[in-house]
């Protein structure tokens, strides 16, 4: 067993001692070192959803009151939700944070 361990220790050994083939790698890339691309990187679309405040059912919200999911009431007007962009009024929501008279 010792034999068969010094054989493979002295094969990996002469292995590293071995001279590269081929040039040295070069240095690591770095933002810097990178070209720019040849035409501009697109803009993010914005989002096409919108906070709605006074909507959501209780401990549903997405924020609002005093974070997520702590709205006690439904439809407590100070806890938002999101909904697709321009729906808002249609559920009968507002875009605008008001304080709530039932709290």
């Amino acid at each position: 067993m010792r034999l068969g361990m010094l054989m493979a220790t002295t094969g990996l050994l002469a292995a590293c001692e071995r001279a590269p083939e081929g040039p040295p790698p070069g240095p690591i890339p770095t933002a810097y070192s990178i070209e720019p691309p040849d035409e501009p990187v697109p803009l993010p679309i914005p989002a096409s959803r919108e906070k709605c405040y006074g909507i959501g059912p209780a401990q549903h919200n997405g924020g609002g009151a005093k974070g997520p999911g702590t709205a006690r009431l439904d439809k407590q007007r100070d806890a938002w939700v999101f909904v697709p962009r321009g729906k808002c009024g249609d559920y009968g929501g507002s875009l605008v944070s008001r304080r709530d008279p039932r709290l």
